[in-house]
């Protein structure tokens, strides 16, 4: 989605059930919902559990397990995530009531001061200390109007993928979709998963043009990774310089045995969709496209605790 600073765009989300009745321990906000944006996410999605300093104080002093959270698992005190790295979309007083009634009327965005780039949106729930982070996967390009390509390179990974698991020796083929100017380049790694720590990444794309549009990356699954999991990244880099990283939202698992070649490469790389358009194109990523134009965002549904079940959001309409 390709929207021009000082828009106020608007958002859908849904919640399966009203989420409002609190256990006699929790604190009287509790089970609300607030919205955020982030420029850039981690290879695992991982946020910390509290917003700011007072939330943590506020659980502390009701008796929730804190003792395990300092600086850096606070989104306002952690060193990963600076000021400039992250935005509150909507106020934490209030925070949102988790009913259906309230996700029915969606949230806005209002733009306006917001640094021209890719934004990812993101709901956290506050329920200490069960805290959660929901994604809405796709990216919001924010961008400045008449000069769209200032703004810098836009990537993400469809969240459905059409196999759970790849095959080592197998071709292994993931959908993606890429806003960038024209003469912009792309790069893909894998990595393979082992403990908390970030992967070596290794590349099987180097330098490749990039689509403005649809992309499907083609590995085949290296014999080294056979009995774990990997995931994927998208380097994309514009004529400029400025680059954008996505992440591949879910492990793959690499299942048997064998040999590939070294790098665990496929020689096709992917090409723009027949949706390419100026705007970014509408990208076709699990054959659901964004009616509308712009770049379609693709939804994670993430567990809204043992009560709530799930959540997700989605794009609402078109800001005018």
């Amino acid at each position: 989605m390709r929207i021009e600073t000082g828009t106020v765009a608007s958002f859908d989300y849904a919640v399966p059930f009203d989420d409002t009745e609190l256990s006699a321990e929790e604190l009287d906000d509790s089970r609300r919902m607030q919205f955020f944006a982030f420029r850039q996410l981690r290879f695992d999605y991982r946020l910390p559990n509290y917003v700011s300093q007072a939330d943590h104080d506020r659980a502390e002093a009701n008796g929730d397990n804190t003792k395990s959270y300092g600086a850096q698992d606070i989104l306002e005190t952690a060193s990963a995530w600076p000021a400039s790295s992250w935005t509150a979309v909507t106020t934490a007083e209030p925070r949102a009531p988790i009913t259906v009634e309230q996700a029915a009327m969606g949230f806005d965005w209002d733009t306006t001061g917001v640094s021209p780039g890719a934004w990812v949106l993101a709901a956290y729930t506050w329920e200490p200390e069960n805290n959660l982070w929901s994604y809405r996967l796709g990216v919001v390009r924010i961008v400045e109007a008449g000069n769209p390509d200032a703004a810098g390179p836009a990537a993400f990974f469809d969240a459905s993928p059409d196999a759970p698991a790849a095959q080592v020796g197998e071709s292994y083929t993931m959908a993606a979709c890429i806003d960038a100017a024209p003469g912009s380049t792309y790069s893909a790694s894998y990595g393979i998963l082992e403990g908390l720590d970030e992967p070596t990444w290794v590349p099987f794309v180097d330098d490749a043009d990039a689509p403005s549009g649809d992309l499907m990356l083609a590995l085949t699954a290296p014999s080294e990774a056979g009995g774990k999991s990997i995931k994927v990244r998208i380097d994309v880099t514009d004529p400029s310089g400025q680059s954008y990283v996505a992440y591949s939202p879910y492990p793959v698992l690499v299942l048997g045995g064998g040999t590939t070649s070294a790098d665990g490469a496929e020689d096709s790389t992917g090409e723009a969709g027949a949706d390419s358009n100026d705007d970014g194109g509408r990208c076709r990523v699990g054959g659901k496209p964004l009616t509308g134009g712009g770049v379609l965002f693709l939804v994670l549904l993430a567990g809204l605790r043992r009560r709530a079940g799930r959540i997700t959001a989605d794009n609402r309409r078109e800001p005018s």
